[in-house]
Formats: structure tokens, sequence, C-alpha cells
């Protein structure tokens, strides 16, 4: 995912419009060992992931984006 925030990022001229990236996750030490996540089916071909990454990218831009516009 910070490999297309970066992109976007590049392509932005207003460094206000810039997106932050996002933070590395590390597990905590005394952690349960199973996790509670679901685990998401594996995708069958290239087109699906273009199609998954191509719908939740602009969605997660303009929440960011708004949530962005209340801190403001």
């Amino acid at each position: 995912m910070n490999e297309y925030v970066n992109l976007y990022n590049q392509k932005q001229k207003d460094k206000s419009k810039r997106l932050p990236k996002f933070k590395i996750l590390y597990k905590q030490i005394l952690s349960d060992r199973e996790s509670t996540s679901s685990v998401t089916e594996k995708f069958g071909t290239s087109e699906e992931v273009l199609e998954t990454i191509n719908s939740f990218l602009p969605s997660w831009i303009n929440q960011f984006s708004s949530t962005r516009k209340r801190r403001n």
C-alpha cells in the first residue's frame, strides 16, 4: 500500500494534498498466539486483484481526505 501512496504523492504538486505512509506493524511481545482477524480467500486471477485495489483506493483516499479536512 505504501507503494501506491508514494505514487499518488509523487503526482501531487500541492504538499497539503499528500497522504502519509502507513506505519509498519510489529507483533506485541506477549500477544496471544491465535489471531482473531479473518483470513480472506486467495484471488483467482490478476484481474480480481486489480479490481479489488481499484475499488478500495478511491474510497480510502476520499475517506482520508474528509478526515483530514475535519482536523483542519
